[in-house]
């Protein structure tokens, strides 16, 4: 890596109240997880999904704001087989948590490298 070359470090997105963010978010899953609680790992999958679909509409050209939400679709949709496996096995080891967690900083990472993206070509 050139020494000079910038580096951005992400976390994952909230709209300031940590409580409702994504991270709390995924950590609320992973505790539906360990109490077989699937319904509500539903409902926090979709304010999950709604979340960054809203944000991308909002915040990128429509062009970009589809690349974002086919990209979204594909994670959220492995992120629902990741949890359907932990669901199957009862069990949540440190792994698991770390990869569900991660989920958001990722998701955070491609929005900004689309939405950097997106002010390059507008």
């Amino acid at each position: 890596m050139d020494e000079s070359a910038p580096v951005v470090v992400v976390s994952a997105m909230s709209d300031g109240n940590k409580t409702v963010g994504t991270t709390a978010r995924l950590l609320r899953m992973v505790a539906c997880i360990e109490e077989s609680r699937p319904d509500e790992i539903q409902a926090e999958m979709k304010e999950l999904y709604e979340y960054h679909a809203n944000m991308a509409t909002n915040s990128l050209s429509s062009d970009a704001a589809a690349e974002f939400h086919a990209t979204l679709q594909r994670v959220v949709k492995r992120l629902k087989e990741f949890i359907n496996a932990a669901m199957v096995l009862h069990e949540v080891s440190p792994r698991t948590r770390d990869v569900i967690v991660s989920v958001g900083e990722s998701l955070s990472a491609m929005f900004l490298a689309t939405y950097l993206e997106d002010q390059v070509t507008i």
